[in-house]
């Protein structure tokens, strides 16, 4: 089984372009499960965590949108993408 996941809508949109095209891939293969996160940026990752500790899936592949904004990397190990704040307005960073 390949799990897939996409974002519930954000911003006030109605459907999530992420969740539009892991539709059409599921309708495609059989062994697709879908799974959609929440666009709060913590609560996603624990969310994840909760489902793989259940069974662990042979793939896993994560779909998501930001359009017209960048991603940074920096040295100092914190990326950031710029200009993306979550449902809950907070900025989103991510600790490596």
């Amino acid at each position: 089984m390949i799990l897939v996941t996409h974002f519930d809508p954000f911003g006030g949109s109605k459907i999530n372009a992420s969740q539009i095209v892991v539709e059409l891939l599921a309708d495609i293969r059989e062994d697709i499960e879908l799974m959609s996160l929440p666009t709060v940026f913590d609560d996603c990752f624990s969310r994840l965590e909760l489902r793989l500790l259940d069974n662990v899936p042979e793939a896993l592949i994560m779909v998501g949108q930001a359009a017209g904004q960048i991603f940074h990397h920096s040295g100092e190990g914190r990326d950031k993408l710029e200009g993306i704040r979550d449902s809950r307005q907070q900025r989103i960073y991510c600790d490596r």
